[in-house]
């Protein structure tokens, strides 16, 4: 809900990392807009959701209660028409999406802080092999 309203993730970080430091210490970095950005309703409800599990606005006629669905007729929700219907020209068709850049000419950092250039997948990402034991003499060798 917060992504759909405001536009991004609420613990947007540049590493995964950093994305679940955010996420543990939630009350230290979370920040909803007011408005104009989020009416007041859609507010409330984003910060009764984002917050400490015994806290948290989780029953769901509760959350149906809540201002932010008081447009919504739950009872005949399932048999309303929708207010958009996409056209979907085949079974293949993306054109209802954004488009995405192309993988293999993004940079990304890897686990280390390196960047590198995606040119070609790799079959193991992330895997580094090290032979430890040819560096040391006292080392079993198997026959």
């Amino acid at each position: 809900l917060y992504e759909m309203l405001v536009g991004q993730p609420p613990f947007l970080a540049q590493t995964a990392t950093d994305t679940q430091i955010r996420v543990v210490q939630w009350y230290r970095y979370l920040k909803v807009p007011g408005e104009p950005r989020l009416k007041p309703a859609a507010r409330s409800l984003i910060c009764q959701f984002l917050r400490d599990p015994s806290d948290r606005l989780a029953d769901p006629n509760q959350i149906k209660a809540h201002p932010f669905f008081s447009s919504v007729n739950w009872d005949k929700l399932p048999t309303q028409k929708a207010p958009y219907i996409p056209t979907i020209k085949d079974e293949l068709d993306t054109s209802n999406f954004d488009p995405i850049e192309d993988e293999r000419a993004m940079r990304s950092q890897d686990d280390f802080g390196t960047q590198a250039l995606i040119s070609t997948p790799l079959p193991f990402p992330n895997f580094t092999f090290k032979r430890f034991f040819d560096r040391d003499p006292t080392a079993i060798q198997s026959p």
